[in-house]
């Protein structure tokens, strides 16, 4: 099945590591990371997908592109 996503929304803020993000993540608790959390939704608005990332950036950058 096919499903069209025509609208993403993304909150991204600064979080400290949590106990888990320590270990998922290999980064001393308290380690400043972000979070995006990002909601796409389908062509009647609906929901599709919806999930909470987190990185250290200082291993990498954020980059996003919807096309």
């Amino acid at each position: 099945m096919r499903v069209l996503i025509v609208r993403v929304e993304e909150r991204v803020r600064a979080v400290e590591c949590s106990a888990e993000d320590s270990r998922l993540l290999g980064l001393p608790a308290g380690t400043p990371i972000l979070e995006v959390e990002r909601t796409a939704c389908g062509l009647d608005s609906t929901p599709i997908e919806w999930r909470t990332m987190r990185c250290h950036t200082g291993r990498l950058h954020y980059f996003n592109e919807i096309r």
